[in-house]
């Protein structure tokens, strides 16, 4: 067996993705488990992430890649280079046209269409972002460095907040609604 590090969950699919490197997926009604990956692939597996559809699952390495699977077919994974360390977030968001968005250890955020067209590269974070979340069509990040940011990339802005206690940094963060972002904190905050 090897350890999880991350789920994503989509309506009844979960997709999990292991330290081994291993990626599946879960039928939640049913406990069926579908392997995407070989059971042993060798880079472990940091970000994973389903579209609305449920038919592509991304998985951000620890080689800074990340690898896209057609759920519909048995084909090799497409890989989209471009970060320089490990992609420790990434999420599609849910409204048209559905980007891909991907945020690392290199202190950036790449950005895709819903076809994994690269479309831009976002800065701004001066360490390790550690949690990516879309609202809408934009997404929203926590990084090391104790701040969150809500990204407009269509005006290409961001605004800047500092959660939490002035010592820890943030390291996740969830849409909830409309209008409110929850983040925890290293520190338990």
């Amino acid at each position: 067996r090897s350890t999880p590090t991350c789920v994503s969950l989509s309506k009844s699919l979960a997709a999990i993705g292991t330290k081994s490197g291993a990626a599946f997926t879960l039928d939640v009604s049913t406990g069926a488990r579908t392997y995407i990956t070989p059971k042993a692939a060798s880079t472990p597996i940091l970000s994973i992430g389903l579209n609305s559809t449920r038919t592509s699952l991304a998985c951000g390495l620890s080689t800074g890649q990340t690898q896209i699977y057609d759920l519909r077919t048995n084909s090799p994974p497409t890989t989209l280079p471009g970060h320089k360390s490990s992609v420790t977030s990434l999420s599609y968001s849910s409204t048209p046209p559905h980007s891909l968005y991907t945020a690392s250890s290199d202190r950036c955020i790449r950005h895709y269409t819903s076809t994994h067209q690269y479309v831009e590269t976002l800065y701004g974070h001066q360490s390790s972002i550690t949690s990516l979340t879309t609202h809408k069509n934009s997404p929203i990040t926590t990084s090391r460095d104790r701040t969150l940011r809500i990204w407009d990339v269509v005006h290409g802005t961001h605004g800047i907040y500092r959660p939490g206690s002035k010592g820890s940094s943030e390291d996740c963060c969830v849409k909830i609604g409309e209008r409110n972002v929850i983040t925890g904190g290293e520190d338990g905050s």
